[in-house]
């Protein structure tokens, strides 16, 4: 039952009063919007998002020509040693030499040796661009001919006989590389530090910048363990992914050096490699292990702008062992602040990179937003440690369960680091309702594709998109929601010990989900979860859910926030999803209810008399909820009456949805607005953020019209009481 609150007759006629204040203000601001949208200005939010469409495959006549590695062989380890020069040469260049020597074993036998090379000056050797020679009792065949192919990024070994399957040989290159200031592969960072120039020697391999380092086999699926060796100036530091087990002093063609060499890797991917040559200073953990350590410029650290850094990473580490029931796989965790860095961060194995804002904070200046910021990024690169590096997906294709995974459980490690922000329901702001812009649209793509659609680098890069890591995030959430958190965890870490060190393809994690399902008692599930999640990662888009409470009658329609778009991206399920639908009723949670086809006419949901139905609780389910006008006028008398009965994340949720539902003409836009008639009240920062988000284009659209004055009365009306709470609870000196 839910509460029920008495008003003497004098405060009742009061808030009817307000009330058809409220309403009137509304009516003429909905009036001013749709004559202002009748001129042409469009519709709110104009959010952009556009995918390529698939490309046709074809299939080149010689296997240079293709964009995927031949399958014939197999790295087992590398022997890689980098000098990078930090000084400029006569020409004004900055330039890194190095040698490679990658051991391999042929899987199916074969004349040709094929391996990534990108803008590197190879040294010749016997004539050829590479050497080649047999390990064991197999001797390598003569090479004929060697070339570099420039689309494909390939060096080419064409031999005289054919390499035996079963064996393993040593391919040897020699290379000159440009240092450049491009942020890929092996480049250089420039500050400046007490008015003299710096320069950094580091590394973004990600995602098929490997190559442009050392000749690789440069696929995730080409896992190998890694020997570097570092020369550089003995003035610097050498970081690589392993913890250094020597350095030496040297003098190598008269430049005095210092020589640093790694333990091995374990069996990684290339775009998880890293190394850097630096001055830069250090602070570390007390804990012996892993070793934690944050490396930023000198005047950064001295300036305990790493101090939150170091605080937040071993909780956060802790977290994930238990979280994953795995261990930390590595000896040390390095992590470095970057002056120059394309990505927010990179999840390098053991040496994580980071742009300085992401990374640092200053106690005098930075502001909580800026620690926030920093404690969910610092948590999205160390949940990569076991999900994406100690197990990787096998091609890029897959690559939005690596980064939606991180980025739903970054919510989980920031909040067990710092428990009194609820930061787990800011994933609303943040991921959910920022991809339902994207994803709403008609030019919007599925979660995965087929490998055949993801060959060149081109269309790898287009993976790193809003729907991969928010749209994943959320339906990965919405996964653990309808298991349960200890079921997905459980499942997830039968998948982690199961492939570590290896590939997978997502269905291997559905499979092991699956199997923690199965195990559970009293779970059951409409369907598996391979079938479930084929509806949610196949298929773009997602569905609005309309209830109607009198007659119980549920349908679903795939959402568009242009009602009149055409969808040309044909999809095997017909935009039908299998929906998990949370709700509760006047308060009460009830038992989670399926949508699994369009229309359910005898669905649970109704409401009648006072009681009112919420549906998609706490918003676990990446879908949008439409009601009857009884239900939404109920809904919108508890949020004045009392709106601390919905959580925050609900408010925030009838608030976002309203607006949406209104933009794609499916309810008025004065009952969107009546959504926030009782702000007023709302403490809390997520409602608030959403509806500063909705108003936001109404804000702009009636600037200079005959309703602007009104419009900035009402919002003044509804947001002095919000300024007058803080000013009364804030500690004055």
């Amino acid at each position: 039952m839910g509460k029920v609150y008495y008003v003497s007759k004098n405060v009742g006629i009061g808030i009817l009063v307000l009330a058809a204040t409220a309403l009137a203000t509304i009516i003429g601001l909905s009036v001013a919007y749709n004559r202002e949208r009748a001129r042409g200005r469009g519709g709110p939010g104009d959010e952009g998002g556009s995918a390529a469409p698939p490309t046709t495959p074809s299939t080149p006549k010689d296997p240079w020509d293709r964009y995927r590695l031949p399958r014939a062989l197999v790295p087992v380890s590398y022997n890689v040693t980098l000098w990078p020069r930090l000084e400029p040469d006569a020409r004004g260049v900055y330039v890194f030499t190095g040698r490679s020597a990658v051991v391999f074993r042929c899987v199916e036998e074969t004349d040709l040796v094929i391996i990534h090379c990108n803008k590197l000056n190879l040294t010749r050797q016997g004539g050829q661009l590479a050497a080649l020679r047999g390990l064991g009792a197999h001797a390598a065949p003569a090479t004929r001919r060697s070339w570099l192919v420039e689309k494909t990024d390939y060096l080419v070994l064409q031999l005289r006989g054919r390499l035996a399957a079963g064996a393993s040989y040593l391919l040897q290159t020699e290379f000159t590389g440009e240092l450049a200031d491009d942020l890929e592969g092996f480049y250089r960072s420039e500050y400046v530090e007490d008015g003299v120039r710096k320069v950094v020697a580091t590394s973004q391999m990600q995602a098929t910048y490997a190559r442009k380092t050392f000749p690789c086999f440069d696929e995730p699926a080409m896992k190998a363990v890694f020997n570097v060796t570092i020369v550089h100036s003995r003035d610097t530091v050498a970081l690589s992914n392993g913890r250094e087990t020597d350095s030496s002093l040297s003098v190598i063609d008269g430049s005095a050096v210092k020589v640093t060499t790694f333990e091995p890797t374990e069996r990684m991917s290339t775009y998880l490699l890293a190394f850097i040559v630096s001055d830069f200073a250090y602070i570390q953990s007390n804990q012996s292990k892993p070793l934690i350590r944050i490396w930023a410029q000198k005047k950064a650290i001295s300036g305990r702008q790493g101090d939150y850094a170091l605080r937040v990473t071993g909780p956060i580490l802790q977290f994930y062992e238990r979280y994953y029931n795995t261990s930390y796989p590595l000896s040390k965790s390095d992590q470095v602040a970057l002056p120059d860095f394309n990505a927010g961060a990179m999840e390098n194995w053991g040496l994580v990179t980071y742009r300085e804002t992401a990374l640092l904070y200053d106690p005098v200046l930075s502001s909580t937003g800026n620690k926030e910021r920093i404690a969910t990024v610092i948590s999205h690169e160390l949940a990569h440690m076991w999900f994406g590096n100690l197990v990787t997906l096998r091609w890029w294709n897959d690559l939005w369960l690596n980064e939606g995974f991180a980025s739903y459980v970054e919510y989980l490690g920031a909040d067990y680091a710092e428990p009194s922000w609820s930061i787990k329901d800011h994933i609303v702001l943040y991921d959910m309702q920022k991809v339902f812009a994207v994803d709403a649209l008609a030019s919007s793509h599925p979660l995965t594709r087929r490998e055949d659609e993801v060959n060149s680098p081109a269309e790898i890069s287009e993976m790193f998109n809003t729907i991969s890591y928010s749209k994943g995030a959320a339906v990965l959430r919405m996964l653990s929601e309808f298991l349960s958190e200890p079921v997905f965890a459980r499942g997830l870490s039968s998948y982690l010990n199961t492939f570590a060190f290896g590939n997978t393809e997502y269905t291997d994690l559905w499979n092991h989900l699956q199997q923690a399902a199965e195990s559970t008692p009293g779970l059951q599930l409409p369907h598996s979860v391979h079938d479930i999640m084929n509806r949610w990662t196949l298929q773009m888009g997602f569905p609005v859910v309309t209830i109607n409470t009198t007659t119980g009658r549920v349908t679903q329609k795939h959402f568009l926030l242009d009602p009149e778009s055409v969808v040309e991206r044909p999809s095997q399920f017909k935009y039908t999803w299998f929906v998990p639908v949370k709700w509760m009723k006047t308060g009460v949670e009830q038992q989670q209810y399926w949508l699994l086809q369009n229309t359910d006419t005898h669905g649970p949901m109704r409401a009648s008399g006072e009681d009112w139905v919420l549906a998609n609780t706490n918003m676990s389910g990446y879908f949008r909820v439409n009601y009857d006008q009884g239900n939404w006028d109920r809904l919108l008398a508890l949020l004045h009456a009392s709106h601390q009965t919905l959580s925050v994340i609900n408010r925030a949720q009838i608030i976002d949805d309203a607006f949406n539902l209104a933009r794609a003409k499916i309810i008025s836009t004065s009952l969107a607005l009546r959504t926030t008639t009782y702000l007023s009240q709302e403490r809390d920062y997520i409602p608030w953020e959403s509806a500063l988000r909705s108003l936001d284009y109404y804000i702009l659209m009636l600037d200079r019209t005959e309703v602007y004055g009104a419009l900035q009365a009402y919002l003044k009306k509804q947001i002095v009481p919000l300024f007058e709470y803080f000013r009364s609870i804030t500690v004055r000196p």
